[in-house]
């Protein structure tokens, strides 16, 4: 295994230095670092500079995005099970959430098809979608009921991208951004 170089060390402390990088996590997320993660990200949110209603987006968004990577995500020969990466930042009037995880390439057309008919609804049609889903959504084998994306449609106003990077023929790496107003 090779070292890191001070001067990228250093690139990379200047790179989190100047996106206002509040949080970045990057490993297995099993039961209890999912835990930990949580309440250091309550803890570290200025919540005393944020309206209580904006607070409880932000925070919800961190926790769905977790459960995604915990719930959705391939398992890995070389990093395990649950492996992903979180990272929260704040730009202007906005705290972004990037989550990042394994997926395997046969779930792709699906969760596309889900996240294109996500982003070209209005905030009212996702909120209708969530309600339905609440009331008559059935239990999917993972223990979800597929509200997540929809509450972190509905939170960040719709303002979120995805994209997915090729691993190998069996999984690609999905990243989700979600950009949530501060103000």
């Amino acid at each position: 295994m090779t070292s890191l170089s001070p001067r990228y060390v250093y690139s990379l402390f200047e790179d989190l230095k100047d996106h206002e990088i509040l949080m970045c996590y990057f490993g297995n997320i099993s039961f209890k670092i999912s835990n930990h993660l949580i309440n250091t990200f309550k803890e570290n949110l200025d919540s005393d500079s944020m309206e209580r209603l904006i607070f409880k987006r932000v925070y919800s968004s961190f926790v769905e995005c977790i459960e995604n990577i915990t719930r959705h995500t391939t398992e890995d020969i070389v990093y395990g099970d649950r492996f992903g990466i979180l990272n929260v930042s704040k730009r202007g009037d906005y705290i972004i959430i990037h989550s990042g995880n394994m997926v395997k390439t046969e779930n792709i057309t699906e969760l596309k098809e889900r996240l294109q008919s996500i982003k070209s609804q209005s905030q009212e049609e996702i909120k209708e979608a969530y309600q339905k889903q609440l009331v008559g959504g059935e239990l999917s084998n993972k223990g979800g009921a597929g509200l997540g994306m929809l509450q972190i449609a509905i939170n960040s106003e719709g303002n979120l991208d995805y994209t997915f990077q090729d691993v190998d023929e069996n999984k690609k790496f999905f990243l989700l951004e979600v950009r949530l107003k501060t103000k």
